[in-house]
């Protein structure tokens, strides 16, 4: 496994573990973890997500 692919499975673990599921798509993790984003910043948009922040959507990290 490569770095992105173990970080994507801790990340997603991470998620699962506190969540129950996924508040982010993968396919916008993974994009975010290519682009260099580390998983706290992650898990933090994940957070706001899940608490329906809506500005987690609209933000910098959002444009491809």
């Amino acid at each position: 496994m490569n770095k992105i692919q173990l970080e994507l499975e801790n990340v997603c673990n991470e998620m699962y573990r506190v969540f129950g599921f996924l508040p982010l798509p993968k396919e916008y993790i993974i994009k975010l973890l290519v682009r260099g984003i580390d998983a706290d910043t992650i898990f933090g948009m994940g957070c706001d997500a899940h608490s329906n922040y809506k500005n987690v959507i609209k933000n910098k990290y959002y444009i491809f």
